[in-house]
């Protein structure tokens, strides 16, 4: 746990770059991951479905693990064990599609229209800001049809869509 936690660390506080390598992104939600499994237990899975030749591109830091905080501390806490959750890369065009899926509660159509209305203030829980952040730092950083989209069934999950353009990974550090 202490090597997890010291690789987040280590990201986060150094992060010079906002441009990440996707691997190395990956590899830090590993790390992340470990640590909820560590907190809530062994109850979900993690993976990845990456396509060929993905691995080496460029994303904006920290962009992933709101959303796969959202899924664990939204989507499947609280569920029985067993749930899922999937972090995927696919080319489309020039762009690139980056998804997390959860198979979890699923939203309802009314807190799904709420999701992009701002943070809240105060209170635990729901307030809105990883999603809201996320979404911001792609709009201020790429043109359309760059954007963050959510999809949910109640019931049945969760899946956040990042469309970014294809990115040159930063050289290695």
């Amino acid at each position: 746990m202490t090597t997890a936690l010291t690789r987040i660390m280590r990201e986060t506080l150094s992060a010079d770059d906002t441009i990440f390598p996707l691997e190395e992104e990956l590899k830090n939600l590993e790390s992340y991951v470990y640590i909820m499994k560590i907190r809530f237990g062994d109850t979900f899975s993690y993976s990845t479905e990456i396509e060929d030749g993905l691995a080496c591109i460029g994303v904006p830091t920290m962009l992933l693990q709101p959303l796969v905080e959202n899924a664990v501390l939204h989507g499947l806490r609280g569920l029985p064990p067993g749930r899922s959750i999937v972090v995927g890369a696919r080319r489309e065009g020039e762009f690139v599609r980056l998804e997390v899926r959860d198979d979890g509660i699923g939203m309802e159509a009314e807190r799904l229209a709420s999701l992009f209305s701002g943070p809240r203030e105060g209170g635990r829980g729901f307030n809105r800001i990883g999603l809201y952040n996320v979404r911001r730092r792609i709009l201020l950083s790429f043109d359309p049809p760059c954007n963050l989209a959510v999809e949910s069934f109640p019931g049945a999950g969760t899946i956040v869509s990042l469309l970014i353009p294809l990115l040159a990974a930063p050289a290695a550090r």
